[in-house]
């Protein structure tokens, strides 16, 4: 029968493969991380390059390939699913000295670290779909080289930076259009969602405007 664990208590020792263990199947339940629209605003897709370049000398190869799997299958699965943890160990090539479980464990704990996973309640992760960017408390861990690359990717974004806010937070306006029937309360949605003061009364006058175009359209 399966049963849920909490990720940050070890489990009782038990041999994969032992006719106990295939009785006593372990799952983890994961969810995603905030609402969809979350998706559309801060941060990096964890699956990205930016990931792999910056984040993984931090992580660890597990526990980002932990992290590029869970969102992966959250995209198919959006409203949540069971994990099988020997399923996820063998998958993820996380067998060695310790138990397989041991390392999975601590994958999981390297990303609640830094911000991919949080416990949401025992037994359940949720998984953050947008990643985090390199703390500067972090930055300074990685080789010179790849603070040099840092250094040059934060230019680049902030250069483009005010164009990517925009878009992402018309695009956050024209989704709550289908659930706020006022400007005032689109607005102040937007700024719910972390959106600059300026910006969220320029993108929600946008989409008002925008929907009464269609509207009045014959």
């Amino acid at each position: 029968m399966a049963q849920l664990i909490p990720l940050d208590r070890p489990a009782s020792p038990r041999p994969i493969g032992s006719p106990k263990h295939r009785r006593d199947l372990q799952v983890v339940r994961v969810v995603a991380w905030g609402p969809p629209e979350d998706t559309l605003m801060t941060g990096v897709d964890p699956r990205s390059m930016y990931v792999e370049r910056f984040w993984l000398p931090l992580l660890g190869a597990q526990a980002t390939w932990l992290a590029r799997r869970l969102a992966d299958r959250l995209d198919s699965e959006p409203d949540g699913f069971d994990l099988e943890v020997d399923e996820a160990v063998r998958t993820l090539g996380l067998w060695g000295p310790g138990g397989s479980r041991s390392s999975f464990r601590r994958a999981v704990l390297r990303c609640v670290r830094h911000g991919f996973l949080r416990h949401r309640q025992p037994g359940t992760l949720a998984v953050r779909l947008r990643a985090p960017t390199v703390p500067p408390r972090e930055l300074v861990r990685l080789p010179l080289p790849l603070q040099a690359d840092h250094r040059r990717w934060e230019a680049d974004q902030s250069a483009a930076g005010i164009d990517e806010a925009r878009r992402r937070a018309r695009r956050v306006a024209l989704d709550l259009l289908s659930v706020e029937d006022e400007l005032g309360l689109l607005e102040r949605r937007l700024l719910g969602f972390g959106v600059h003061p300026a910006l969220a009364s320029e993108s929600a006058g946008w989409a008002w405007e925008l929907r009464s175009d269609v509207r009045r359209e014959p």
